[in-house]
């Protein structure tokens, strides 16, 4: 299967709507000023990683815009300092497919299986790094944390005590074939399987 979209890649203008990833801890400390630069303005990888369920993982971010759209990439290079370190020659890998949300800010959750991403180099031990692409209408903003992957890591309990599922509280959607950003500069190609990570959403993004 394969889902291509196009999404802007490149640097906006500072953007008033903001996004904060809970868990796993991000590179460095929020700073907003940076949000539209990649990985927030930290282009090297922490040495502090997280360790990171392989698969049944969660991701947990808090952001107070009404109307977003977020995706996550992944890059399988030890030292990710680039968005070309997050694609391939098929196009920038996907662990978290797009998903828009209409209901309203908050703290949210969505789950995230690497081992089912179709990555290649996801594997046991693997230093990987995703990224949130998060757009709430007025510009992308990034933000990444740095992870190494065992199947034997867990989600600490209080990451899923205080969040909702996107899909609970108002309307969200994976991606259809097509997306046109508002300033699409970057053409993604997702290729291979693509799971149905988000758990009963409607698979309709627009």
């Amino acid at each position: 299967m394969q889902y291509t979209a196009f999404f802007p890649f490149v640097l906006a203008t500072v953007a008033s709507a903001h996004i904060q990833i809970q868990y796993p801890p991000p590179r460095g400390p929020f700073i907003a000023s940076q949000e539209p630069s990649f990985c927030d303005g930290f282009t090297s990888a922490t040495s502090n990683r997280t360790l990171f369920p392989l698969n049944d993982g969660v991701i947990n971010f808090k952001t107070s815009h009404p109307e977003w759209t977020i995706g996550f990439i992944v890059s399988t290079n030890p030292d990710a300092t680039s968005f070309s370190d997050f694609n391939t020659s098929s196009g920038y890998q996907m662990a978290v497919p797009f998903v828009k949300h209409t209901g309203g800010g908050g703290q949210f959750c969505l789950p995230i299986s690497l081992a089912t991403s179709g990555v290649s180099g996801i594997q046991e031990g693997a230093n990987v790094t995703i990224q949130a692409v998060f757009d709430g209408g007025d510009g992308s903003l990034y933000q990444c944390a740095d992870l190494t992957l065992s199947a034997n890591a867990s989600i600490p309990g209080n990451v899923t005590s205080s969040c909702t599922d996107p899909s609970a509280t108002g309307t969200a959607s994976a991606p259809s074939a097509t997306h046109t950003g508002d300033v699409g500069k970057q053409n993604i190609v997702v290729s291979g399987p693509v799971t149905a990570l988000l758990l009963g959403l409607v698979a309709s993004y627009f």
